[in-house]
């Protein structure tokens, strides 16, 4: 929807393309980030998809197997590069950029796609404009009957009955 809202105002597409310059600036460090975190990543939906369980156990198995995997990985990644580089400095300094590149790995890969949707809308709203306009008006009425339910719960809603002790 914010992709959507963007493509529609003529300053968001001229941001929307400084936007895609800092993305492909920001690649490599995406790259990097992506690269190390990956197989700590993967690993722990590879077992809760390999254990076969009901559904609503397979969270529970990933945040548990991510317990043990994260800090085998990581620290095998470390002594690797340790073993490698054979200095413990740049062991520390590698390690030290695993969590926040990942968490850049992970933000990028959102913004990648909310910038690919948007590019999207804006090509639409330029091949056929007839549908795009189309879109912009069902939006604006689901978002005018969105708020009309809103109002509408709220004034049915009775007031809460439960009270809260004071401390």
């Amino acid at each position: 929807d914010a992709a959507f809202v963007a493509s529609q105002d003529p300053k968001g597409v001229g941001q929307m393309g400084l936007k895609m310059l800092g993305m492909l600036i920001g690649f490599p460090l995406f790259l990097y980030g992506w690269l190390n975190y990956f197989l700590a990543c993967y690993l722990p939906s590879w077992i809760a998809q390999k254990m076969k369980l009901f559904e609503g156990y397979k969270s529970t198995v990933k945040m548990i197997s991510s317990i043990f995997v994260f800090p085998i990985i990581y620290g095998l990644q470390v002594y690797l590069i340790y073993r490698w580089g054979g200095n413990a400095w740049w062991s520390l300094i590698y390690f030290l950029s695993l969590y926040p590149l990942g968490l850049l790995a992970w933000w990028y890969r959102d913004r990648w796609q909310y910038l690919r949707q948007a590019f999207a809308a804006a090509k639409m709203g330029k091949s056929t404009p007839g549908e795009f306009n189309q879109l912009i008006e069902q939006r604006k009425s689901i978002q005018a009957l969105m708020a009309q339910i809103r109002l509408e719960y709220k004034r049915v809603q009775p007031a809460s009955s439960v009270t809260h002790p004071k401390p």
